[in-house]
């Protein structure tokens, strides 16, 4: 995976130096990215320690045999949104003093291919929320509706766990894995879970 061009895959405008960061990690790492990998990148460039803070990693995962997204790129056929809670100050008609917590988006993750292996595709993401929001996170993950090859007959397939909501503690953040399977419901009305054909 060494020498990878993300730009092509970056659909949120991050700061040159966590760019950089994320660049040099992608380029130098064996995913997928674990807290262990991130304890020894971070003590061989201690200069990334601040950069990575508060970042939060996540990866997709499904059984070659259910097929992929048509499009070039694996991470084209999902959609991944990121929200995070920021305070709003404001002084209602009345006069009365309000502090709500208000989820807004805090743009897309950077998002790419791999690590695949001969029996998994998987798709990579890394999200970072900027310190002014309260700390309340929401990251959601979406099948794109587009056609995947080879055609996997009957059903529709889904992503579980399909969000997350957490509370990040200022370091990096771990999701679990995410599973895409195929929902069938064949005749009689039982359903069927299927990760692999």
């Amino acid at each position: 995976m060494a020498g990878r061009d993300m730009t092509e895959s970056t659909s949120v405008s991050l700061d040159s130096e966590r760019f950089q960061a994320l660049a040099a990690l992608v380029q130098s790492a064996e995913f997928p990215v674990t807290s262990e990998f991130i304890t020894e990148f971070t003590m061989r460039h201690p200069a990334f320690q601040m950069v990575f803070a508060g970042a939060t990693w996540g990866i997709i995962e499904w059984e070659r045999s259910l097929g992929r997204p048509s499009s070039p790129q694996l991470s084209s056929g999902f959609l991944i949104s990121h929200e995070a809670q920021q305070h709003k100050h404001y002084t209602s008609f009345d006069g009365v003093d309000h502090d709500d917590l208000v989820a807004i988006p805090v743009g897309a993750p950077v998002v790419w291919d791999g690590p695949n292996d001969h029996d998994h595709f998987r798709v990579s993401y890394l999200v970072f929320a900027p310190p002014e929001y309260a700390g309340i996170e929401t990251i959601r993950t979406d099948l794109v509706s587009a056609p995947w090859t080879p055609p996997g007959g009957s059903g529709v397939l889904l992503v579980d766990p399909s969000e997350f909501t957490f509370k990040p503690d200022g370091s990096s953040h771990f999701l679990p894995r995410q599973i895409v399977f195929r929902l069938r419901i064949p005749e009689g009305g039982l359903v069927q879970v299927v990760t692999k054909v």
